[in-house]
This record gives structure tokens, sequence and C-alpha cells, in this order.
């Protein structure tokens, strides 16, 4: 007996993509339908007026510890490992500008700049030191070195700054009068700075994954890393070299945070 299959017959592939579609547009669907109903409530409870303000200070953090999480995809991307220690790094950097301004009396936007720098240099150090010597392929032995990198990080920074908290001045004009007044809400020019130092990061790291040779290297790894080196691309290189950029752009994510906690 013979099985015929017509043309129009569903691939088992596209059976499962329309499956996952569908998934996802319920699981955005019913996400939706909560964020719908806790709106309701919450401009209920509060008013029109502190529940956007509250809409806008949320999504001024939730863009911050998103630029946070750019940095981890950044390394993730190229190794397929989590770097645990990517906060630990981001607090340090953070430390080495608050330390800039403090004692060498820099100015703000200079030092976060040098903090990013010397957080790129040390990201590129760390790969070539501690991670390369690992093999790619043995991802929990490098996991393992992340968070031995978190810890001893943290144990450094305690040792040298201290455990109290201190005080980080802003990059942009914070408190008082510096904010732009929509009716009732305050929009501060620390919010409306901070979206648009995210959004200048966000472009420069697409135009140069999209446009430049290093960019073109770091997908091709991000691709398949077997498939990288045969066309002759620098595996260890790229991936030092991504460490440095989510090094940098942590400092920098760190640096935003620091004056709102």
């Amino acid at each position: 007996m013979t099985t015929t299959v017509s043309a129009a017959s569903p691939r088992p592939v596209d059976v499962l993509r329309a499956d996952r579609r569908r998934t996802a547009m319920t699981n955005i669907a019913v996400v939706a339908g909560l964020l719908a109903a806790f709106s309701i409530w919450a401009i209920w409870s509060g008013g029109l007026s502190l529940y956007l303000q509250r809409v806008l200070d949320g999504t001024r953090n939730g863009v911050l510890y998103g630029m946070v999480a750019l940095a981890l995809v950044i390394v993730f991307k190229a190794t397929k490992v989590i770097n645990f220690a990517q906060g630990a790094m981001a607090m340090f950097g953070t430390f080495v500008a608050a330390t800039l301004i403090t004692s060498w009396n820099l100015p703000v936007a200079l030092a976060v700049l040098i903090a990013m720098a010397l957080s790129a240099a040390a990201g590129a150090g760390i790969e070539r030191a501690v991670i390369r010597p690992f093999d790619p392929d043995n991802h929990l032995g490098i996991v393992i070195v992340t968070l031995s990198l978190y810890m001893a990080i943290n144990a450094t920074a305690a040792l040298v700054w201290g455990n109290d908290p201190r005080g980080f001045p802003s990059l942009f004009p914070a408190g008082g009068d510096n904010y732009l007044a929509l009716g009732d809400i305050r929009l501060y020019y620390t919010t409306l700075g901070s979206w648009a130092t995210i959004a200048l990061v966000v472009v420069a790291l697409h135009l140069m994954l999209a446009r430049t040779r290093m960019g073109l290297a770091f997908r091709a790894v991000a691709n398949s890393v077997e498939n990288a080196r045969l066309i002759g691309v620098d595996v260890g290189r790229t991936v030092q070299q991504s460490w440095a950029i989510a090094a940098a752009v942590g400092t920098l994510a760190g640096c935003l945070l620091a004056p709102m906690t």
C-alpha cells in the first residue's frame, strides 16, 4: 500500500511554526490582558497622572536594566555562556568612575568615558588570561570561572572601597526644576538623558555589527565557531572584543543606574 502526500499538505516544520506562533500570540494576549487590568486598577486607585508618572519612571529603570542585559547578551552570543560576573564588572567600573570624580576631580562625563575604556581593557584582559585557556565547548567550566570572577571582583571592591554605600553624581541635570512639565507629569532630564544615551549605544552597536569587519566576524562566531574558523576568523580575538564591549557597556549602565539607587 502506498501513501501519497499532496503538495498542499502542511509540512511538519510548518505545523510546528504555526503552533509556536499561536502559543506566542496566546501569551501576548494574556500578558496584555493582565497589564490592562492592572492599569485600570492603578488609574482607579491613584489617578491617571500618578499612573503615567510611574510608567515613565518604570520605563527609565527598565531600559537601564535592559542595557545591563544587552552586555550579557553580547558575551552570550559569542560564547554561548552566561557571564555571571557581568554585574560585578559593571559595579567595579562604576566605582572606578566615582573615584575619578571624587579623588581626581574630573568632570562626570569624562570620568565615565575613562572608566568605560579601563573596563574594556580589563574585560579584554580577563578573557585572554582566564577564559581563553578553557575549551570553548566546556561551558560548565567557563560558567564556574565567571562565578569565581564574580566573587573575586566583589571581594576586591569591598577591600578597596569598603561596604558603605556612596553617592554618585548624575550625568544629566537632576533634582529641583530640572524636568519638563507635561501637565501634572514630570519628565526629568535624567530620564530623557538616559533614554537618549541608551538609544545612541544601541544604534552604535547595531552599526558596528552590521557595517564593520569586526561585526561580521562577531556574527560569524555567534552563528558557528567551527565555520568561523574555517573562513579565517580569529575566534579568540573576536570573543575578546565581545568581552571588552560588554564590560564598557556594563560600566555605562552602572554609571546611569548609580544616581537612582
